[in-house]
């Protein structure tokens, strides 16, 4: 069944994030689209980023998106803080619009439930993603407000989304 931007039911799992998955996830920090949107991005420091993702603090939780045929299509993670889980999710440039982050987003807002039941869940959206943000309302995200964080040396801003309870869509 399609969704509202055109994606097919798709089975992913949430494999936790190992050495294996680091040249691939670099490589898409690399690809074009991603380097040239963020100005300052030191390549150099990319791997370093991706092997910090193998063995987080007892505060975070990092995954593959691992798509039904075996293949790494994107990378997300989980963080928990005093004030509520937050989650972030990266589907690859070749993945994308194919209901890879949908169904990511929808497993990570459960998975964060069962990690920390008693705090809200909030995912933060970079502004120059519309179509992400459609995506989140969609799934029963409410904006919340918006404020910047440093991405890979630049300042972007971000829309700041919580989901309030669970709902059946997601």
């Amino acid at each position: 069944m399609g969704g509202p931007f055109g994606e097919t039911a798709v089975l992913i799992d949430l494999v936790p994030f190992a050495q294996e998955h680091v040249a691939r996830a670099t490589t898409w920090e690399r690809d074009p689209r991603v380097h040239d949107a963020v100005p300052g991005l030191e390549p150099e420091s990319l791997e370093a980023r991706m092997d910090a993702r193998v063995s987080p603090g007892p505060d975070a939780r990092h995954f593959a998106l691992v798509n039904s045929g075996g293949l790494h299509v994107g990378c997300a993670s989980l963080f928990r803080q005093p004030e509520c889980v937050s989650f972030q999710v990266y589907v690859g440039p070749e993945h994308q619009h194919h209901g890879y982050g949908r169904r990511a987003i929808q497993q990570l807002a459960g998975e964060a439930a069962r990690w920390a039941p008693n705090l809200p869940i909030v995912i933060r959206v970079f502004a120059d993603e519309p179509g992400l943000f459609e995506l989140c309302e969609a799934l029963g995200f409410t904006r919340r407000g918006h404020e910047h964080t440093r991405y890979l040396g630049a300042l972007r801003p971000i829309y700041v989304m919580s989901l309030d309870r669970l709902s059946a869509s997601v």
